[in-house]
């Protein structure tokens, strides 16, 4: 089969399981975290603190009812700096000290600060692919078949199960799972996805997903640089076929309030330092 077949024969493949692929990295959720939220009273006074423990910063939404209690500001949404303790969220204060007060608080956290709007749009990325082959990228930025809305900036490399999948840029490891075996083209496998988030240090992340069981060679905390060798590709999660989902994003605060959103990103291409975003349908080979 010569190579304007082959890339015809991909494509077709491609748009099969490429539509099945509607839960994207965008739905996944942190869990893991050092972040402690706590509070601290004292006479009629309770302070409510946070501890992040993490190398990055993270954003707490907190919620709270009160009862003969006022809060001392109505900040819902606080940036907590890497590695800092004791950071004072805010401060709820007794409005009649000879009745009894009742005060309940609750919060979720995302990483990174969602306040940020901006990021290094000169930046240079790696490709993620390995440096021996060439690989059809099968769906490209604002790809007609899933590739829309909040993910529109997302790659798609048809890369066979067990290709090896390099770090695109420097950063430390924020998420990973690898413990999946199972993929079908139905929404409820999203939840067999597995994957790689790699915060970086203008506050985006990069995800790799639908990654081989047992393949991840990187840990949460790990510090990693462009070219490392991080995981393998494979077929799990809302998919019917092996590929590599990679995309930019950040967590940011909108009138909807926290949303994940993909953003373009420019790629070193060859070893003559061309850069660009790479296009749907064509052959890339990382030549570095």
């Amino acid at each position: 089969m010569d190579r304007k077949s082959l890339k015809t024969t991909f494509i077709i493949k491609s748009i099969i399981f490429l539509i099945a692929s509607l839960i994207l990295l965008v739905t996944l959720a942190f869990v893991k975290t050092k972040l402690r939220v706590y509070h601290i009273a004292k006479g009629d006074v309770v302070n409510i603190y946070a501890d992040n423990g993490e190398d990055f910063p993270i954003s707490v939404e907190l919620s709270y009812e009160l009862e003969n209690f006022q809060s001392a500001n109505n900040n819902e949404i606080f940036i907590i700096p890497e590695k800092t303790t004791r950071i004072l969220l805010t401060s709820f204060k007794k409005v009649d000290s000879s009745k009894k007060g009742i005060y309940n608080y609750s919060f979720k956290h995302y990483f990174g600060d969602v306040t940020n709007t901006t990021y290094d749009k000169k930046a240079v990325y790696s490709l993620p692919l390995p440096p021996t082959k060439s690989y059809l990228l099968g769906q490209g930025y604002n790809g007609a078949a899933s590739h829309k809305g909040n993910s529109a900036y997302s790659l798609d490399f048809q890369l066979p199960e067990g290709t090896k999948v390099y770090a695109a840029r420097d950063g430390i490891v924020v998420d990973a799972e690898d413990s999946n075996d199972k993929g079908c083209p139905k929404p409820e496998c999203g939840k067999f996805q597995n994957h790689v988030i790699i915060f970086q240090k203008d506050g985006t992340f990069s995800g790799y997903a639908h990654l081989k069981q047992h393949s991840i060679q990187v840990q949460i905390g790990d510090s990693v640089v462009a070219g490392q060798f991080i995981a393998e590709s494979g077929a799990t999660g809302y998919t019917t076929g092996p590929h590599l989902h990679y995309e930019v994003f950040m967590k940011r605060l909108t009138k909807e309030g926290i949303e994940t959103i993909s953003v373009p990103v420019q790629f070193r291409i060859n070893t003559n330092g061309k850069v660009s975003v790479p296009k749907e349908g064509a052959f890339y080979k990382r030549r570095y």
